[in-house]
């Protein structure tokens, strides 16, 4: 009987290893990463001043996904710390709307750095820098602002953000008071025993893949029609702000907002504030309905960002070398820009790039 149970393990192991090998094999010949399918693929790194932050010279190559991060942590190319003579450089921050869901030459930064060198690049070289980090709200960009940004020395900050800060309005002025922006147990680095063991194994690993398209494939079978459109309801349920004025809650985006301007102009650095655009609209499609996870706070959401723009517009008013860009104004949304309710896709990605372009060129950003 022993003899048996020997055997037997023996057989099971040797048939894990020889389907692990030709796993490891299929994901080298179909140009997979197995970093696009794990739980902690090594993105992010812990830090003292921001909690967390991009894994430097980290990198992943899928075949059809391209992250790359420079020694900096920013999702960019290499950058000198001493600027280079005759150099204009950008640095766009944010969350992950400016991080990106596409391959590194296909984001927001990458495109515009491309337009901008179209039009100047026989007179100076534009740099555009990716400062956005997935999770980042307003108090992270200060700090980042602080720790790394300033170093770099940039000519202009383009700022492009405000839902991260919208998801954390219900406690954002407690933040600012307790100075406590991050948390040190963050669940990126809160780890599962049994998570990593699937992460090592490429067989292990194909398996959830299969697992999560079978249950992709069910909740798709049947998508919604276009044919009509839907309004926001007034009798919506308010899961967004039922006890608060939101102007009230966004007191501590108010304040970063200004304490960013404030410190820009110390330093005469020109700084753009913008809010990212969205899919949060009077009248959306029931396939736009479908990614809106919270659409039945849609009504608030919309409140929201109305009055994040009055706020970073009155910023804009109140301090030297701020500049307010409404750019929703610009750009009719509609869903194949996005891939979900406000990252951007490739498509996406380009016109929000052509309009901050459009934006620096009138107001001679360039030139000043």
């Amino acid at each position: 009987m022993n003899n048996k149970i020997f055997v037997f393990c023996i057989s099971v192991i040797i048939i894990f290893i020889c389907l692990e090998v030709l796993s490891t094999t299929l994901f080298f010949i179909l140009d997979k990463d197995i970093k696009a399918y794990q739980y902690y693929p090594g993105r992010y790194q812990k830090s003292i001043d921001l909690g967390y932050e991009l894994t430097p010279y980290w990198e992943l190559n899928h075949d059809t996904l391209h992250e790359k991060f420079n020694s900096h942590g920013f999702r960019s190319p290499e950058v000198d710390k001493v600027k280079p003579e005759n150099h204009y450089r950008i640095i766009i921050t944010g969350s992950s709307i400016v991080y990106g869901r596409t391959s590194n030459k296909h984001t927001i930064s990458s495109l515009l750095e491309e337009k901008l060198n179209k039009l100047y690049g026989k007179v100076r070289t534009i740099e555009v820098i990716n400062a956005g980090v997935p999770g980042y709200n307003s108090f992270h960009t200060l700090r980042q602002f602080d720790k790394k940004i300033k170093y770099l020395s940039p000519d202009l900050i383009i700022n492009y953000q405000f839902f991260t800060d919208l998801s954390i309005i219900g406690h954002g002025n407690n933040i600012a008071a307790s100075g406590k922006f991050h948390s040190p147990a963050d669940m990126r680095f809160r780890k599962n025993f049994i998570k990593v063991i699937i992460d090592k194994s490429y067989l292990l690993t194909m398996l959830k893949i299969a697992y999560r398209i079978s249950n992709l494939d069910q909740k798709t079978r049947h998508l919604p029609s276009d044919a009509q459109s839907f309004s926001s309801k007034e009798n919506d349920s308010n899961n967004f702000n039922k006890q608060f004025d939101i102007k009230e809650q966004l007191t501590f985006f108010k304040s970063n907002m200004s304490a960013l301007a404030n410190l820009c102009n110390n330093y005469n650095i020109d700084l753009m504030l913008c809010i990212p655009i969205s899919l949060y609209k009077q009248a959306n499609t029931p396939s736009e309905i479908a990614i809106i996870d919270n659409y039945n706070s849609k009504d608030q959401i919309l409140e929201g960002i109305s009055i994040g723009n009055r706020i970073i517009k009155e910023v804009s008013n109140t301090t030297h070398n701020t500049y307010y860009f409404d750019i929703s104004k610009k750009i009719r949304t509609e869903i194949s820009l996005f891939d979900d309710k406000y990252h951007t896709l490739e498509k996406g990605n380009d016109i929000v790039s052509e309009e901050l372009k459009n934006y620096i060129v009138s107001n001679q950003l360039l030139l000043k």
